[in-house]
């Protein structure tokens, strides 16, 4: 409580003036008052003008480490996804190039087989016939 005078406190000293005179619940009620102002008061300049450390647990603070914090985080974890999305970018390229590369053997084999079909005197002109037969072959060995 304050130490200014107010009507309660001014009743119990003896400077009573019925001009004056308020119910004790009405003094209290304007001190409550009062003190929330100040309390108010305090808090809106404390928030406004506030200078602290790492450690202080003023709601403001605390959540201003915390934005700070899931900003630092959010910018990790971009540049991890910006990392991962070039290293699929290389992998992708790579695929495609095996994919080629697989592409022209598996042709230069299917010319091969028919070569050797051919060669051998086979009655059949199909790919997949002439790699059944060679598969046939290479069982039979």
């Amino acid at each position: 409580m304050s130490e200014r005078p107010t009507p309660e406190t001014d009743c119990e000293s003896g400077f009573f003036d019925m001009e004056t005179a308020v119910s004790a619940a009405f003094a209290r009620r304007l001190e409550r008052e009062r003190d929330e102002a100040r309390e108010a008061l305090e808090n809106h300049t404390a928030s406004t003008i506030h200078s602290c450390h790492d450690q202080c647990q003023r709601p403001m603070c605390v959540l201003r480490r915390e934005r700070d914090k899931a900003i630092k985080l959010f910018e990790s974890g971009k540049r991890a996804c910006a990392s991962l999305n070039e290293a699929l970018d290389k992998t992708l390229h790579e695929l495609r190039e095996v994919r080629e590369q697989n592409a022209k053997l598996t042709d230069i084999a299917e010319r091969a087989i028919i070569a050797v079909a051919l060669w051998a005197g086979s009655r059949t002109n199909s790919a997949s016939e002439l790699r059944a037969e060679l598969e046939h072959l290479k069982e039979t060995k």
